[in-house]
């Protein structure tokens, strides 16, 4: 009885050996053939059918179904993104806080995505291109950017420039840094921190590099609208873009990019600021293509 049990008990290890095996061939196995069922989850319902209408537009395997009923689900924005990681699916998020993102993968999450921030080595190019003969960058960094500043100092000695980097802990040390910072300072470089770059502080730095004829790069779209001279950012159509090269791969592949600046973006330039610098005129699609995006 006992040589019977044991014949069993190899069969059916046996048997969950063999289940394991095919389970690992299947998942190696591209995604079945057809449209891929995807979600959107937002925080809106107009975010949602906006990139909904973007990603649909450049993304033709892929049809938009309800969250039960799709392989992969897409999260716009920060709330969202957290939400979908208590879900059973794996989860691509648009625009996360890089801090944010690297956390849930550390903590061993089916997802990836898109940073929200600005590639720094993209906007110092950007700054070189607007401002070939400056050398001297100026960067104030607080405690939300730091991460920045190695990618930032490596990028600077490839292209020959010299990094004036303060340290600021908050806004009213910002002010008292700034204008000190800007005396030893050709360019001020704007880098992604929303505690030290936002509405509140955009006067502040711009009128006190205007006051000392310092021209401001970056960090963003807002920034730009408000006097600085340029910057690369992501509109709602280069986020979804950039979530249809992912959801391609997962579809080849099984698994996800790696998390990633979004691989496209777009470029907008004041050009009255600019012309104030003595900056000449330059068209927002050829500095895209000189920066290694897509029109």
């Amino acid at each position: 009885m006992a040589g019977r049990d044991a014949v069993i008990l190899s069969r059916v290890r046996g048997l969950s050996g063999i289940l394991a095996l095919l389970w690992l061939l299947l998942a190696a196995l591209p995604l079945r053939a057809g449209p891929l069922p995807v979600a959107v989850l937002g925080s809106s319902d107009q975010l949602r059918a906006e990139f909904a209408a973007a990603l649909t537009a450049v993304a033709d395997q892929v049809t938009l179904v309800p969250p039960a009923a799709a392989q992969l689900w897409v999260a716009l924005g920060d709330d969202a993104f957290q939400q979908a990681l208590a879900g059973d699916r794996p989860v691509w998020g648009v625009g996360i806080a890089r801090a944010q993102l690297l956390a849930a993968l550390e903590r061993g999450c089916h997802c990836s995505g898109s940073f929200a921030e600005n590639d720094p080595h993209r906007q110092l190019q950007l700054l070189h291109w607007l401002f070939p003969r400056a050398r001297r960058v100026g960067v104030l960094v607080g405690p939300d950017s730091q991460w920045q500043l190695q990618g930032l100092q490596d990028s600077a000695r490839a292209l020959d420039l010299q990094l004036q980097v303060q340290a600021v802990t908050d806004q009213t040390s910002m002010a008292r840094q700034l204008p000190r910072l800007l005396a030893h300072t050709d360019v001020l470089l704007g880098v992604s921190d929303s505690a030290l770059f936002n509405a509140a502080s955009a006067r502040l730095v711009l009128l006190t590099g205007y006051r000392q004829q310092v021209p401001v790069v970056g960090p963003g779209e807002v920034f730009v609208r408000a006097g600085s001279v340029a910057s690369s950012y992501s509109t709602l159509e280069d986020y979804a873009a950039d979530a249809a090269l992912a959801l391609t791969t997962f579809r080849a592949q099984r698994r996800w990019p790696q998390a990633r600046f979004p691989v496209h973006f777009s470029v907008l330039v004041n050009q009255h600021v600019a012309r104030a610098y003595d900056v000449p005129w330059l068209d927002e699609q050829q500095l895209q293509q000189l920066l290694g995006g897509t029109p």
